[in-house]
């Protein structure tokens, strides 16, 4: 089966464009509002909190990933099936219940 991956990369591509327009557009209000300057440290540490815990979250996710699709090669799967999907599955759920029990551990 080929698969055209074309138009999921454009789409993937403006969604990006578009959230860090968005971003930086609130950035900008939130900056123009000449808010005080514990208001704006207060600010500023959110922003680097979110990004820290984003990094987290797609770094545990990859790994369970990589897991899971090395757990599929080590079985000798050549095409999808139900087992190699519920592997990938149950990869990406348990990477955001961690996710989540780490999280809950740094707040």
């Amino acid at each position: 089966m080929q698969v055209d991956f074309t138009a999921i990369a454009v789409f993937a591509c403006l969604a990006f464009i578009v959230k860090a327009f968005v971003d930086a557009w609130s950035r900008r209000r939130v900056l123009r509002a000449a808010p005080s300057e514990e208001v704006l440290r207060a600010f500023m540490e959110g922003e680097d909190r979110h990004r820290r815990l984003a990094s987290l979250y797609w770094g545990i996710v990859a790994v369970a990933l990589a897991l899971a699709f090395a757990g599929i090669g080590a079985r000798g799967v050549d095409h999808i099936d139900p087992a190699s999907v519920a592997l990938v599955l149950a990869a990406v759920g348990a990477s955001n219940l961690v996710f989540f029990a780490i999280s809950r551990r740094l707040s």
